[in-house]
């Protein structure tokens, strides 16, 4: 009997992501233009590569993810879904109660965008905006070796910038003073699921700093508009004693060149300033 055909799923799930991302033009998490051309910043890439929100704006060709990483936004998705869905139908609980779930937001004086997962109002009547983050298990061990407060630094600044855009919308009639993300990870090999729930305080470095990620961001734009030029790559960091170029950039191995995280490595690549392919 000759053996059967069998159909590559991982490849046709992989190409299938990109042709969903593709065609999904009014996604929060598209691009979107001011009035003036200025394209937003989202909440939860206040952090990223000025140089890919510069490429992704410009409308560069898209390289797509490894099916890695569409299995990875597929699971969280998932979980994100199953959290908002409790907190709409049990609104309260212990004290807590729910203000908002997943509510999109456009600042009225920046180019800034996004929608936090949750903003909660805690047993003592304090806002707390509450993001939900799902981890493998090695990345629970590597985020707490290298935080001493088991906080990633991005997650903060998304949290941040989801509080600027509650408080500026009106949302809430104070300020909100403190953010906690709760990570969600699988134990290794075995069906039990850790849940950590880490508050941290908002403070005024923290507000700054987004304000600054989506000044440079929206001067990138600008300066690319007018004499397109891209800002330069992810400066080179050290790991493990060398020079390298930071996780975000790369390459999904030593053949397949294409980026490993960034969909746009390739057209990256392809201009002055950007990573070697």
């Amino acid at each position: 009997m000759t053996a059967p055909i069998l159909p590559d799923f991982s490849a046709w799930l992989e190409e299938g992501a990109a042709a969903l991302d593709a065609a999904d033009t009014e996604g929060w998490h598209g691009v979107e233009f001011d009035k003036d051309g200025v394209p937003y910043v989202h909440a939860s890439s206040v952090s990223g590569c000025p140089r890919k929100f510069v490429l992704q704006a410009s409308g560069a060709i898209s390289e797509g993810n490894p099916v890695a990483s569409v299995m990875n936004f597929a699971l969280g998705n998932t979980i994100h879904t199953l959290f908002e869905n409790t907190l709409k139908v049990l609104p309260q609980r212990e004290g807590w109660s729910v203000l908002t779930v997943e509510q999109g937001l456009t600042h009225s004086k920046m180019a800034l965008k996004g929608r936090a997962d949750a903003i909660l109002i805690s047993p003592s009547s304090e806002y707390v905006l509450c993001d939900w983050k799902s981890e493998a298990a090695t990345s629970k061990t590597m985020r707490e070796k290298q935080y001493a407060d088991r906080v990633r630094p991005e997650h903060k600044l998304q949290c941040t910038a989801g509080a600027l855009l509650a408080e500026d919308a009106e949302l809430v009639s104070d300020r909100i003073e403190t953010g906690m993300i709760c990570y969600v990870s699988r134990q290794l090999g075995k069906n039990v699921w850790d849940f950590e729930s880490i508050p941290f305080e908002i403070t005024e470095a923290l507000r700054a700093e987004v304000v600054d990620c989506v000044t440079n961001r929206v001067e990138a734009w600008n300066k690319y508009r007018d004499t397109n030029e891209l800002p330069p790559a992810l400066a080179k960091v050290f790991q493990y004693g060398k020079l390298a170029v930071p996780w975000m950039c790369n390459p999904r191995s030593a053949i397949d060149r294409r980026g490993k995280f960034c969909e746009f490595r390739t057209a990256c690549a392809a201009h002055m300033g950007g990573v070697e392919l």
